[in-house]
């Protein structure tokens, strides 16, 4: 007897960090605040994504300043119920990127990753196989995954739903 698993949607959301202040700002990189400009283009999309009822099931951040206070910026807006700091999202190769994805989704099927690029840029071109996808500071890149389980996502399983600015 042949068991088939069934394929699901799955919805995985990548979203880049808002501006962050010029390193002259901070003693290093890790901890550069949001810009002004930063926190305006992270408070339009938290506005966006509340106005549109959409919901997520799991949250994985970066533990720098610039990616907690994106999140806590989008959590007054959205309630997301569990929600992950994931240290080794800063400095992240795409690998690790669909590594956390893999081990730490289980059980949801609607993620939402807060990161840094060039990795987010990396992983969202080797989902989609799209390579004209560049992620600015700010920007949300919603995806629809075709897999049974998140240990499956792998180079082109994804594709893009909306890209917002």
């Amino acid at each position: 007897m042949f068991i088939i698993q069934q394929i699901m949607k799955k919805l995985l959301t990548i979203l880049r960090h808002g501006e962050a202040q010029s390193l002259d700002s901070a003693p290093d990189d890790f901890s550069r605040p949001l810009s002004a400009k930063g926190r305006k283009d992270i408070l339009r999309i938290s506005n966006l994504i509340k106005s549109r009822n959409t919901s997520f099931d799991l949250l994985l951040k970066s533990p720098s300043k610039r990616t907690v206070e994106t999140a806590l910026l989008l959590l007054d807006h959205v309630s997301i119920p569990k929600v992950v700091i994931e240290d080794s999202i800063y400095e992240s190769s795409m690998e690790n990127l669909l590594q956390i994805i893999k081990t730490k989704s289980v059980g949801t099927s609607n993620a939402l990753i807060i990161g840094h690029n060039p990795s987010i840029t990396s992983l969202i071109n080797y989902l989609t196989n799209d390579y004209h996808i560049h992620v600015q500071p700010g920007t949300m890149v919603r995806l629809e995954v075709y897999v049974g389980d998140w240990t499956h996502i792998t180079q082109g399983s994804a594709s893009v739903l909306e890209v917002i600015q």
